[in-house]
């Protein structure tokens, strides 16, 4: 799939043709085209049988694999056009069948989606905001307030109750607190909790992170893959910072921030450049304009955005 975004990007590269043709000249990567071959055959067909199985009047479409004449020399227009409908196919069926946003969708008794922010009031008075793309399962028992977080960012105003604490669990990251202010990030490798007011206890179920507390301006980020914690200071102002429709980042990778724009963008965000998506961003951001935050963003670091589709943006470095 990298291969066909970076072809469909550079239309007329010649060397980057080259590049292509010498990638596919290895067994194992002409191996892996093929196996795209058969994906884009059993998606046809799988279509087709939709079709029919709605009694849809249009003629099906027949099993149309990718010819072989286009994985050599010369029928580039040709290779671009499958590869992007094959790639936008498989996204379509990955994220219908497979996205863990459906098993999120299910647990979920609050969610927003993209562009959506909300607040809700639980039942003991306390508030929870939700960011874009977020969700929250609530579990309260007589004596403990539990939230998940399942996917995204939300912000809490805790009532104080020192019989019934307030947890937040973010994977296996839990947050406790009597009454505060406080927010809760998470995303597919970290785990972040900021303090706006009062006092925070943060800690992992596995134990493999030692516990602390955050008490106004600080700020922990776990890293869930390294089992390491970073602490910081974070101005109370800045706490949950897009509930005022703004990013703000200090030094953090710039597919970080794609992640976080890309709640607020209805379509994909891909790096062509893994080095450029690993360096590091600061800045203030408006996720009012995502596209634009994003070239903003990006632009610190020399690179550039570049929308194929309205549902496709490719990053790179100029």
């Amino acid at each position: 799939m990298d291969w066909l975004l970076r072809l469909e990007a550079a239309a007329d590269d010649k060397a980057l043709e080259a590049e292509f043709n010498e990638w596919l000249s290895h067994r194992q990567n002409e191996e892996a085209f093929a196996e795209m071959k058969r994906v884009w055959s059993g998606l046809d067909r799988f279509a087709s049988a939709q079709r029919e199985e709605r009694s849809d009047p249009r003629p099906a479409q027949v099993d149309r694999p990718i010819p072989a004449a286009i994985l050599r020399g010369g029928r580039f227009g040709r290779l671009r056009r499958y590869g992007m409908m094959a790639a936008l196919m498989l996204i379509a069926v990955s994220a219908f069948v497979f996205h863990p946003a459906l098993l999120v969708r299910l647990e979920a008794d609050v969610l927003t989606g993209t562009a959506e922010t909300r607040a809700t009031t639980l039942e003991d008075g306390s508030v929870a905001q939700l960011d874009a793309r977020s969700a929250i399962a609530v579990n309260y028992t007589a004596d403990r307030r539990e939230v998940r977080l399942l996917a995204g960012n939300a912000f809490f105003e805790v009532v104080p109750s020192a019989e019934r604490p307030f947890v937040v669990r973010a994977a296996d990251v839990t947050a406790t607190v009597v009454g505060t202010e406080f927010a809760v990030g998470t995303s597919a490798r970290l785990v972040s909790v900021s303090v706006q007011s009062g006092a925070v206890q943060v800690a992992s179920r596995s134990g493999d992170v030692a516990a602390t507390t955050l008490t106004r301006g600080e700020q922990v980020t776990i890293d869930r893959d390294l089992r390491r914690m970073a602490r910081s200071d974070v101005s109370p102002d800045d706490v949950a910072s897009w509930r005022g429709g703004r990013l703000v980042v200090h030094d953090v990778p710039l597919r970080a921030v794609a992640d976080e724009v890309g709640r607020y963008y209805g379509g994909m965000i891909v790096f062509q450049d893994s080095a450029m998506a690993s360096r590091l961003v600061s800045g203030v951001f408006d996720l009012r304009r995502p596209l634009d935050a994003l070239a903003a963003a990006a632009d610190t670091q020399s690179g550039h955005i570049r929308q194929m589709t309205p549902f496709i943006v490719l990053v790179s470095g100029k």
